[in-house]
């Protein structure tokens, strides 16, 4: 399993073509996980998506690979790591991160979300100026 000690990043980015092709292969997994996340979460905690309260589904999801701005990578021995910042089109400094994963399985690439992250204070949704940094859920 890959954690912050087994995988080095690089610096933060602007995405280069396996970033974008990995994203591209994921976006309608991103899309989805997010609106299940603001369904599941957002009805209990209020804070989760607080500064994307006013946006519908459609508006809420509405980014593509033009919106991600930065990305982080690192490689293991099974595969690419790639942290990435998307910027929400609708809402002035609104981002999330998402962990992606490329491996190989059979010799065919395979692009998995990881997950989106959840900071400490229970949001989804960060401003610009949050760092890039590792994160398991």
């Amino acid at each position: 399993m890959a954690t912050a000690e087994t995988v080095e990043l690089g610096p933060p980015h602007f995405p280069k073509e396996g970033s974008i092709t990995a994203f591209n292969a994921l976006l309608p997994q991103i899309r989805k996980k997010l609106i299940v996340m603001r369904h599941k979460h957002g009805k209990h905690d209020k804070d989760y998506f607080a500064s994307v309260a006013h946006l519908t589904d459609h508006e809420l999801e509405s980014f593509d690979a033009s919106n991600l701005e930065e990305v982080r990578v690192g490689t293991t021995a099974y595969g690419i790591h790639i942290l990435g910042k998307v910027r929400l089109p609708k809402v002035e400094d609104s981002y999330i991160h998402v962990r992606l994963y490329v491996g190989e399985e059979d010799g065919q690439k395979v692009y998995k979300l990881h997950s989106i992250y959840l900071d400490k204070d229970g949001r989804v949704v960060l401003p610009k100026a949050e760092e890039l940094a590792w994160f398991n859920e």
